[in-house]
């Protein structure tokens, strides 16, 4: 049986070899399999990030009234899609051993704009030209989870170990938005004339506003750690929707505008559009997140510094979570126990990530901080995020 653990544990500690990024090492349920400290209680820690595709540093005050300039600009989008995403989140952290509890309120914005959108804010309308607008889609949600983690060990044997963890999240829906554009059409002649016709269908509703408004799902991670002499390997696979994310007193509007442009010397005319509304109330609907798996290892090059590596990679594109894989490495120095020290650098298709962190460690007191940037090149960061915690740790 011995024997059978340690392969298993020499499979998870190649693979997190061969799937090089640090990922969320944190989220590893397993780790907690062999955790030193007793007790640990990190006071309201704060955490936000935001990511697009278009606007970085340098073009935020480009002359866009040049059509060279513009079209550059433009170009940045990936297919013509424009992508952003925002998440905050606040958490309160308990730690007894190999138990951990948490709760943490959270909240989430997705955008994404097919092209006909974007060429429409920054090239107005032209005439002889379609403009792809469906599946346009605004998604917005607020929650609060209910994070429960336990590592067990599943075997120990001279300088190697085989631990296994699980976190159920308990979801409590707060707020959610969603808006996207369908069987929606936009196409001018060489005239600039056309008939449109544009559908929003959406999905609204908040705890405070709407009555008989809920949301509940239990989402759960599953994670393998295995240690090695200086090595130390880990695999997990977050978001198994045990019971899908569910809403329910949900308001379900949908908006269908026809109408017609007709051109003219002094540019294109709108007539009066015919607008249909409809609207349903206590409509259920269900929020798939999408399922995450990562990998990473990292190696005891001395006794204060580490190597890391890392892979991690999304089923689907929405709440912040891509399947565009993502692969890492740096370094962590933790001199005298006090400081700790960590740089990583990381690749997602095209974009470069750089993140630092660091902590200070005052016998129980612990303070941290951590913060970085994505973009095709460092001095274009098209994103930023940014944490910080303070713990009493024993």
């Amino acid at each position: 049986m011995k024997r059978l653990f340690k392969l298993l544990g020499s499979l998870v500690l190649v693979a997190a070899l061969q799937l090089p990024c640090l990922g969320n090492v944190e989220d590893n349920p397993a780790r907690l399999a062999f955790e030193n400290a007793a007790f640990e209680l990190r006071l309201p820690s704060f955490s936000g990030g935001f990511e697009n595709n278009l606007w970085h540093s340098e073009n935020i005050n480009l002359d866009l009234t040049d059509p060279t300039v513009k079209e550059e600009f433009l170009g940045l989008l990936e297919d013509g899609i424009f992508k952003s995403n925002l998440d905050l989140s606040t958490k309160l952290t308990l730690n007894i051993r190999r138990f951990k509890l948490q709760v943490r309120p959270w909240f989430s914005a997705t955008t994404t704009l097919m092209p006909g959108i974007p060429e429409l804010i920054f090239n107005g309308y032209e005439a002889d030209h379609t403009y792809q607008i469906n599946d346009s889609e605004l998604n917005l949600l607020a929650a609060l989870a209910f994070d429960l983690s336990y590592g067990q060990p599943l075997f120990k044997h001279e300088n190697s170990a085989l631990g296994l963890g699980l976190t159920v999240h308990y979801l409590y829906g707060l707020a959610l938005g969603q808006g996207k554009i369908v069987n929606s059409s936009l196409t001018s002649d060489a005239w600039g004339q056309t008939d449109f016709q544009l559908e929003v269908d959406s999905y609204s509703g908040a705890l405070i506003e709407t009555p008989g408004f809920s949301g509940r799902g239990i989402l759960a991670d599953l994670g393998l750690v295995y240690n090695w002499d200086r090595f130390q390997g880990g695999a997990m696979v977050k978001n198994f929707a045990c019971v899908p994310l569910t809403w329910t007193g949900v308001e379900h509007q949908t908006l269908q505008v026809d109408g017609s442009i007709t051109g003219g010397a002094s540019g294109p005319e709108f007539t009066e559009p015919e607008t249909t509304k409809t609207s349903v109330t206590n409509a259920t609907v269900t929020t798939l997140i999408p399922l995450e798996y990562s990998a990473y290892a990292t190696y005891q090059l001395f006794s204060s510094l580490k190597l890391h590596l890392g892979y991690e990679q999304g089923m689907d594109d929405a709440w912040g979570i891509s399947s565009t894989p993502k692969i890492s490495t740096g370094l962590s120095w933790e001199p005298w126990k006090i400081f700790y020290f960590s740089g990583i650098i990381s690749k997602q298709g095209e974009q470069l990530g750089l993140d630092a962190a660091f902590q200070l460690h005052l016998w129980a007191l612990w303070f941290g901080v951590e913060g970085g940037v994505t973009g095709k090149t460092i001095n274009q960061s098209t994103g930023a995020r940014g944490s910080a915690f303070v713990a009493l740790h024993f």
